[in-house]
């Protein structure tokens, strides 16, 4: 962090799951969510290819997303979405991380778990970065 409080911010979306009800993950590689990341009015957004691999829909991303030059007290935004609907039915849910809690010049990898919207499905999504 500088001493303007502003620092840079690598997010690697490594994978997801329980993004979509069983049974709706398909066997052959499809993109069926996206994930979508938003800090301080930047967005960015990645592919998954669900498939139904041990009881939950969800999978592998593997991408690495850097935002620059942002204020220590931003939000990282995770927003996870049906590839196969239009909005809103295909919002599948959200989190927010405050960027002030999150440790400098350290790496960090842990699940969030996304908030489903109301009277949305009852899912337990959630992304790891």
């Amino acid at each position: 962090m500088d001493s303007e409080g502003r620092c840079d911010l690598v997010v690697t979306v490594l994978e997801a799951i329980d993004l979509l009800p069983k049974g709706q993950g398909r066997k052959l590689p499809v993109e069926d969510a996206v994930i979508k990341l938003k800090l301080n009015n930047i967005w960015r957004s990645t592919s998954v290819v669900c498939t139904s691999a041990l009881g939950t829909t969800g999978g592998k991303v593997q991408e690495e997303f850097s935002f620059s030059s942002l204020s220590s007290s931003g939000v990282l935004e995770v927003f996870a979405a049906s590839a196969h609907s239009t909005p809103p039915a295909s919002f599948i849910g959200a989190v927010a991380i405050p960027v002030a809690r999150l440790p400098e010049n350290e790496r960090v990898e842990q699940w969030y778990l996304l908030k489903p919207p109301p009277n949305g499905r009852e899912l337990n999504s959630a992304v790891r970065l």
